[in-house]
């Protein structure tokens, strides 16, 4: 039996998650905003249109590791919106704030991801929920998130390396040559070195 109770927690936890969310990756994309406010059952979780690339993200809590199973989940039906919005050139993000990151995959052509997913069912049994058709994205092609300015903030602080002039062989000849040459002069101040 459905546990209405439990389930409207996790909805309001959810959407607490999801702000959360948002805030975590707004460094890259600045305009992120919820995609319908007035219907928490949208068909994606935010939209964005940075730089004139409108982006659809869809956001999911999961209270493990990202790789504890053989993928992350979403439900099938997001999936299907998805292959519509690719078709109007909306793309598709779908992101899982787990324990150790954030991690995203973009679906961008079925035919050629298709390896990349497991169809299966699935559901929340303990708000007594029945079997959905769900999506796992494998763990291997899962991506974790990287804000941008924090790359940029560690690029400028790695120390630049230096760059060993390598000394060819003919150099050190030639040095030994003068060397020697110096040591054989009586008249030291005749001797002068020049180097091209």
């Amino acid at each position: 039996m459905l546990n209405n109770e439990l389930k409207q927690k996790n909805i309001d936890f959810g959407v607490s998650k999801e702000i959360e969310f948002m805030n975590n990756i707004r460094i890259n994309y600045p305009s992120i905003r919820a995609n319908n406010k007035k219907d928490k059952y949208a068909s994606m979780d935010c939209i964005s249109d940075d730089n004139g690339i409108i982006i659809e993200h869809e956001h999911k809590y999961r209270n493990i590791n990202h790789d504890a199973y053989v993928g992350l989940m979403f439900n099938r039906c997001k999936f299907y919106n998805s292959l519509e919005q690719i078709k109007n050139g909306i793309r598709q993000f779908y992101w899982w704030s787990c324990k150790d990151g954030i991690y995203y995959f973009e679906l961008k052509d079925f035919e050629k991801q298709k390896h990349m997913l497991i169809f299966g069912e699935n559901g929340n049994f303990q708000l007594g929920e029945s079997k959905k058709k769900v999506i796992d994205v494998k763990t291997e092609y899962l991506i974790k998130f990287q804000p941008k300015k924090l790359e940029t903030i560690i690029e400028k602080e790695e120390p630049k390396k230096i760059r060993k002039r390598k000394v060819k062989k003919k150099e050190i000849e030639l040095d030994n040559f003068l060397i020697q040459t110096k040591k054989n002069t009586k008249d030291k101040s005749m001797f002068f070195m020049s180097f091209d």
